[in-house]
């Protein structure tokens, strides 16, 4: 073997160096200490980088996870803002239309009626006009018989009354007043055309 201070041979069991008196066990415990700090310190380089590693993932997640939100935010209140536009279109309509009916409700008359099977035995026949006036009444006529009506029967006169006409969000228009509801169909212009009783 060689001897790490000199480089001369020497015999392996010995202990110095003949030529220069160093120690061999000494050198290699110096070897084996620098060895030591060198795997020491290797490790705290390697724990380091995973550390930075580690911390440059974390705060790209966190980026991430913010931008995230941020576009979720954005997206909500894009579509809040589509849905109040959307609302306030949808409502405007409606109110337009209800406008138009009611403007081309006075002066007119709608009649209808139904039958009921009562008591088992016979068909009693409800009949209904309503005569609309421009200042938000109307007169009210009403007969009831047990068959149907002759051509002499006529609806009695029962009262000119204060009614309401509202419109749901399906295009149905109601009209009510005191105890009664009727529902009214209207064309595509917003012509009333139709009633039948109740809603």
């Amino acid at each position: 073997m060689e001897c790490p201070y000199c480089n001369k041979e020497i015999a392996v069991t010995s202990a110095f160096c003949p030529e220069c008196g160093q120690s061999i066990s000494e050198k290699q415990k110096s070897v084996t200490s620098e060895n030591y700090w060198s795997t020491i310190e290797n490790d705290d380089k390697r724990r380091n980088q995973e550390y930075q590693k580690a911390a440059t993932k974390q705060k790209s997640e966190a980026k991430a996870r913010k931008a995230k939100t941020l576009a979720v935010v954005i997206s909500l209140i894009v579509l809040m803002v589509v849905g109040v536009i959307t609302a306030f279109g949808i409502i405007s309509k409606h109110n337009a239309e209800l406008e138009m009916v009611k403007a081309n409700l006075p002066g007119m008359e709608l009649e209808c009626s139904y039958s009921q099977l009562e008591g088992g035995f016979w068909f009693h026949y409800y009949y209904y006009t309503l005569k609309f006036k421009s200042d938000e009444t109307l007169d009210y006529y009403y007969l009831t018989t047990a068959g149907p009506a002759d051509k002499d029967d006529i609806p009695e006169f029962k009262g000119t009354y204060t009614y309401s006409i509202k419109r749901n969000l399906l295009g149905e228009y109601y009209i009510s007043f005191e105890n009664e509801a009727f529902t009214m169909k209207v064309s595509a212009d917003n012509v009333p055309i139709s009633l039948s009783y109740g809603k």
